[in-house]
């Protein structure tokens, strides 16, 4: 075993716990027919059914998540959060590597092409680029 090995492991898992949570929340939508929301500040990840309080599918989603996410790494709420911010204002620039992981959310697209062009000049293979998106990370089901 390579020394920090573990370390690095963690590391990993830390940076892209946001876009693994994001696919889990589709899969979550098209499988199971729910809504999510990923609160990142406290990890924290509400499933709730828009139509029904009660569901078992809100059962099987979150036995989805207990099964392929740390319990340490994220929480779950299935109960639909007081607050949904699906404003248009709430955009970021999202920049993203080769591999579709995110490497860095920036507030401006200035910022967003100055870190692109970091990245690239960094490491040649980095090939990252830069996307607008929304902030909010409400799926809807």
């Amino acid at each position: 075993m390579k020394k920090y090995e573990n370390e690095i492991k963690l590391l990993e898992s830390l940076l892209n716990n946001s876009d693994k949570v994001h696919e889990a929340q589709l899969y979550i939508k098209e499988q199971y027919g729910l809504s999510s929301l990923f609160d990142d500040n406290l990890s924290l990840l509400y499933i709730w059914n828009e139509d029904k309080e009660d569901d078992e599918k809100i059962l099987e989603a979150q036995k989805y998540i207990n099964e392929n996410f740390d319990e340490f790494l994220l929480d779950i709420d299935t109960n639909k959060p007081n607050e949904i911010n699906e404003n248009e204002e709430n955009e970021v620039f999202v920049v993203y590597l080769n591999d579709k992981t995110t490497a860095e959310i920036c507030t401006t697209e200035e910022e967003a092409k100055k870190k692109v062009e970091e990245l690239n000049k960094e490491w040649k293979n980095n090939k990252a680029t830069y996307k607008k998106e929304k902030r909010s990370n409400y799926v809807k089901q």
